[in-house]
């Protein structure tokens, strides 16, 4: 990486809190999607994930919502 940057998180503690938030939903996700019928995307859901990324970031908690 040029000129000494990273791509360590400002603040280890609160990635760590993250972290375990976003494996917390996961696994609650595969829990109900158990008990859920299987479905197709709609186009507002697929859409969603086609916003265009920014060159300065918005930080892992923006990135994960």
């Amino acid at each position: 990486m040029a000129n000494g940057e990273t791509l360590d998180p400002e603040n280890w503690e609160e990635f760590r809190i993250l972290g375990h938030k976003m494996l917390d939903d996961v696994i609650t996700h595969i829990i109900e999607s158990k008990t859920q019928p299987a479905r197709l995307a709609t186009k507002e859901e697929i859409s969603g994930l086609t916003i265009p990324l920014s060159k300065e970031g918005e930080g892992e908690k923006a990135a994960y919502e």
